[in-house]
């Protein structure tokens, strides 16, 4: 397999692709894999730690494309995605992953997604007052 790795400078998120070997690209006909490694400085990495489900593994889909691979790294967390689905086809060729790693990378990157995070902690904050609240009333 070969690995290439593109690093841009506008964004702590480092992309990288994989390509499948000769005998994965039989069954679809697609050509690899891509990554994004989010640093633990990014402002999206607590969130994304979040999504980590050690059962039912990645629970969030970027894009139109599912999550299928999660690992904490020493610099922060990788997630990526693959093309050996049955709905991918030899259009999802070297130049599709990398457009799917951008599209991925600068949805992180926007503000809508910053949006997402911020209802997202309120929404965990609301669950945390009902669960004093009750907790309070079971102690008066």
């Amino acid at each position: 397999m070969k690995t290439k790795e593109i690093t841009q400078n506008k964004t702590e998120i480092i992309i990288s692709t994989i390509e499948h070997s000769e005998i994965m690209r039989e069954g679809v006909g697609s050509w690899g894999n891509g990554y994004l490694e989010i640093s633990k400085e990014h402002f999206a990495y607590d969130y994304l730690i979040s999504c980590v489900d050690d059962d039912w593994g990645f629970t969030e889909s970027f894009c139109d494309e599912e999550i299928t691979y999660s690992e904490q790294i020493e610099t922060g967390l990788k997630i990526g995605f693959d093309t050996l689905h049955s709905y991918n086809n030899e259009s999802h060729n070297e130049k599709w992953v990398l457009f799917k790693c951008n599209q991925i990378k600068d949805y992180i990157n926007s503000p809508e997604f910053r949006q997402v995070i911020k209802n997202s902690t309120l929404e965990k904050i609301f669950d945390y007052e009902l669960e004093i609240k009750k907790l309070k009333a079971t102690l008066e």
